[in-house]
């Protein structure tokens, strides 16, 4: 019982000071914007798509006159989509683009810049490229989508991949996202004033008043003592009238 009197005492002690929470969370909020807004380097992402084949053809019954798509080449073209995107990681492939490309970047460089994203339930592969420029970004995502089908033909010797959405021009940056850092920014302000204040008061033994010494003594350790008086608070002028008035 008396620690959850405690708890309670120090949560009223911290909204009392909700000032400094306040202050906390705008201080830190503005800082994490002002950084990532200006000193953190932009990087731009590009999209494109391909389509998966599992025929060098396209996927439609000869024999059909309305060109319906034919399910079982469906099917084998669903299972095949996460083997192209293990070729499309490959050292081999992303040497292929840097034949194709002006990049100086290392093979290395070029997969950490790349993500694909297999669409559920679909035959389709989603490329996202992320580089220093929007047009970096976007010739570089061209680059993939033209070297996809040359390397899954070379490779798988079937199949085949068909650009269904060309490469964008990113128009605006995809990272730092601002708005999610300074929301973070000012979560970290809130918490670290909260736990400040907490510890402040927590570790805080000074007596400030009358009531702390009866709860002190009287209620704590069960005892009854009266307080008999209390000494003024002098402030630093009476302090040194005092003073001089004792030197004379």
């Amino acid at each position: 019982m008396e620690k959850e009197i405690n708890i309670k005492e120090l949560i009223e002690d911290i909204l009392r000071s909700w000032w400094v929470i306040v202050i906390a969370v705008f201080a830190f909020g503005i800082a994490f914007f002002v950084y990532n807004n200006n000193f953190v380097p932009k990087k731009y992402t590009s999209y494109g798509s391909v389509y998966v084949n599992n025929k060098a053809q396209q996927i439609v019954s000869p024999q059909d006159q309305n060109n319906t798509a034919n399910l079982v080449d469906l099917t084998t073209s669903e299972k095949l989509v996460e083997t192209y995107v293990a070729i499309l990681k490959t050292n081999n492939f992303f040497n292929t683009v840097r034949k194709h490309t002006d990049f100086t970047y290392t093979t290395d460089q070029l997969r950490n810049m790349v993500v694909y994203n297999s669409v559920e339930d679909s035959i389709i592969i989603e490329v996202n490229v992320t580089a220093q420029s929007p047009k970096e970004a976007q010739d570089l995502c061209k680059a993939i989508l033209e070297c996809a089908n040359i390397t899954i033909m070379d490779v798988a010797e079937v199949g085949s991949v068909k650009t269904i959405d060309d490469a964008t021009l990113p128009l605006t940056h995809s990272y730092p996202n601002v708005t999610k850092s300074t929301f973070i920014g000012m979560l970290l302000g809130a918490f670290l004033s909260i736990a400040g204040l907490f510890l402040v008061n927590f570790f805080d033994v000074k007596i400030k008043s009358v009531e702390d010494i009866e709860k002190k003594y009287n209620v704590e350790k069960k005892m009854n003592i009266a307080v008999i008086g209390t000494i003024p608070d002098i402030d630093e002028m009476d302090y040194n009238t005092a003073k001089k008035g004792g030197k004379k």
